[in-house]
């Protein structure tokens, strides 16, 4: 949208935090009713998360849209990368905990992480699962549809702050986004509600990291 539409980068951010948020509620009800939530983590991921939003709202007014551009490149391309180099190894099963990286201290990382986190969600107005599920997965050795699941969780809680954070600061809602926004939410929640539950029970794990894979490649190639 920031490259096919004339409204500023602030706006547009606000408007795929909106979108996010409706997106992942219908995913979340499906993934809370499958048991794929992490309790033990999300009061802290959320609080650190909510920092991050709040510190990412202020920082995209600060920039500018070169900056916003490539910075979002080159995240997009180091989470790719990570993933690219899962699939290519398949040396552990996504499916299953590894208790032995549920430690303190690898949870402590993993809350200031989660602040970054928030940055990338309120700055570029992705999900902030880009950054939370890797952690969660990698750092903290959780399955992947648990690591899903508590994201999409966060995401419900904390994007609606970086919503407020624009509307105090300022930012417009173009009417264009407006009609946008009331056209497609019915369409969102449809899709993200029998898209997730149809995923969760005929999708493999490996299967969904791939298509997750070739969004960001998408994704990647629209902003170069």
């Amino acid at each position: 949208m920031l490259t096919l539409t004339p409204y500023s980068k602030e706006s547009i951010v606000m408007l795929s935090l909106l979108l996010t948020l409706v997106t992942v509620l219908p995913s979340l009800l499906n993934h809370c009713k499958a048991g794929y939530i992490e309790r033990r983590l999300i009061i802290v991921l959320t609080i650190t998360t909510i920092v991050g939003e709040v510190i990412g709202c202020f920082i995209n007014i600060a920039i500018s849209k070169t900056v916003f551009t490539i910075s979002f490149t080159v995240l997009l391309l180091f989470v790719l990368t990570k993933i690219i180099l899962d699939v290519l190894q398949g040396k552990k099963d996504i499916d299953k905990d590894d208790k032995v990286l549920f430690t303190p201290g690898r949870k402590t990382i993993a809350a200031g992480i989660s602040i970054a986190s928030g940055i990338s969600s309120s700055l570029y107005g992705i999900s902030g699962g880009i950054l939370n599920v890797p952690v969660m997965r990698y750092l903290l050795g959780r399955n992947f549809r648990a690591c899903v699941g508590t994201s999409f969780l966060i995401i419900a809680l904390t994007n609606p702050i970086g919503i407020a954070t624009y509307v105090y600061l300022g930012v417009p809602i173009p009417s264009g986004l407006v009609v946008l926004i009331c056209l497609g939410t019915p369409i969102v929640l449809l899709g993200s509600y029998f898209g997730s539950k149809w995923g969760l029970k005929y999708l493999k794990t490996s299967t969904v990291l791939v298509l997750f894979m070739l969004l960001l490649i998408s994704a990647t190639v629209k902003m170069l």
